[in-house]
């Protein structure tokens, strides 16, 4: 099923959906893959693959896969994988997965648009909040986390990569941890490994 425009979908037990635009799912859909860009408003919904550019919104999503370029603002994200190329703001309250990358979208520079846009116009412009934007997440609890640029109160997970522009609460982690200076995180412990 291909969309494009604004779309409301109730229901709807396809393997595929594809969204130009907007989408809101109200009840529980079975998709084994959704792709598209816009916004899509997501209700206590399990897809196996989510591949999308846009922003994500609603309450709880499960999915083994999640691959996003823009910003979510979803109460629960389960996954096994999940690479996110954040722009503009993403609020989450719990984030579960085994592998969790977060990062700043990189092909968008906006001191570099607010300069070049300055010299054209001959003003100066103030750089946009929209096009900096803030990853927001109150507890990621993950096998390995690669991170960049997001603000956490609670992080538990085997492996940590905290790279540039974190603010981090508290972080446990059980085999590796590495922190970039550029980075604030208050509390750091490492925890036994439990030998079932």
């Amino acid at each position: 099923m291909k969309i494009k425009g604004r779309v409301v979908i109730i229901r709807d037990n396809g393997e595929r959906i594809k969204i130009k635009g907007k989408g809101s799912f109200d009840e529980d859909i079975f998709l084994q893959k959704l792709t598209g860009d816009g916004n899509v408003v997501l209700e206590n919904q399990a897809i196996d693959k989510i591949r999308f550019k846009g922003i994500l919104k609603g309450e709880d999503l499960k999915c083994k896969s999640l691959e996003l370029q823009g910003s979510i603002v979803l109460n629960k994200i389960e996954t096994n994988i999940m690479d996110v190329a954040f722009s503009g703001n993403s609020k989450l309250n719990l984030l579960c997965g085994e592998i969790i990358k977060i990062k700043p979208e990189k092909n968008q520079n906006p001191e570099v648009i607010a300069d070049f846009f300055g010299k054209l116009l001959h003003t100066k412009f103030k750089t946009p909040d929209l096009l900096e934007g803030k990853f927001c997440v109150d507890e990621i609890i993950a096998d390995i986390v690669d991170l960049e640029g997001i603000e956490a109160k609670m992080i538990s997970c085997k492996e940590a990569i905290i790279g540039p522009g974190c603010k981090v609460k508290k972080l446990l982690y059980n085999n590796s941890c590495k922190v970039s200076k550029e980075s604030s995180v208050d509390i750091i412990i490492k925890q036994a490994i439990e030998n079932n």
